[in-house]
């Protein structure tokens, strides 16, 4: 599991970024000023660290300069609110890899943050967890943590949930049949049968429906199968 660290003096941030974070599969720890930041830096290795420019009488900028003088090499991303050129010159020139506001919506943060730790991986030698997200037009589905976002939200999913969307995603202009659904969302459970994917299928509908405004995601084409309503290519992301 990845882990991340955000400084931020502004408790209601850090609860929230907090919870937000762990529900793309990551383990966040959360300190509210220079000094703890540095001490939990020191002592324990992130893969990456996200820092408030406004760290009361402190400037983010100050600690990304100690972090990167103490030999951190991971990835350090301000997260803010300061929309200023100024600001945005002066943080990727103190050793800053990224500057992300935090108006910008989760999908897109999200993304930042998986690509910065992809070049970690590859600048480390290690396999890079690539395949994790698949993106279809204006949805992307994290596998691992079973959510799919859409636009600016974010909606939480079931095991079985995510194994269709998954499904139907590798080939977004095929109808794939009841049988192959369930046998490969399924597998050897004794409890699969067509009334269990539609279900499945009418409970997902709803959420997408009532949480995200969605309509008509998955189509339902009678006596072949399923399959997604667009027509986007997929992509691994």
């Amino acid at each position: 599991m990845k882990s991340i660290l955000f400084v931020d003096e502004d408790a209601v941030s850090r609860e929230g970024v907090q919870k937000l974070l762990k529900r793309f599969g990551f383990h966040v720890e959360t300190v509210g000023c220079i000094d703890d930041a540095y001490q939990r830096a020191e002592n324990t290795s992130f893969s990456l660290i996200m820092v408030e420019l406004s760290l009361g009488k402190d400037h983010g900028t100050t600690l990304v300069r100690q972090l990167r003088a103490l030999g951190i090499a991971s990835p350090i991303v301000i997260y803010t609110d300061h929309d200023t050129e100024m600001y945005q010159t002066s943080a990727l020139d103190s050793g800053a890899d990224d500057y992300i506001l935090k108006t910008t919506p989760i999908s897109l943060l999200i993304a930042r943050i998986h690509a910065h730790l992809r070049r970690e991986d590859r600048r480390e030698g290690r396999k890079s967890s690539t395949q994790r997200r698949i993106s279809i037009g204006r949805f992307v589905v994290d596998r691992d943590a079973r959510v799919l976002e859409v636009d600016d939200k974010v909606l939480k999913l079931t095991e079985k949930e995510t194994k269709i969307f998954d499904l139907l995603a590798q080939n977004p202009n095929r109808v794939f049949p009841v049988p192959e659904i369930l046998e490969k969302v399924w597998g050897r459970d004794f409890r699969k049968s067509d009334d269990a994917l539609h279900a499945v299928v009418k409970r997902f509908r709803k959420k997408l429906e009532q949480e995200c405004g969605v309509k008509g995601l998955i189509e339902n084409y009678h006596g072949r199968g399923f399959k997604l309503a667009d027509e986007p290519v997929a992509q691994k992301i």
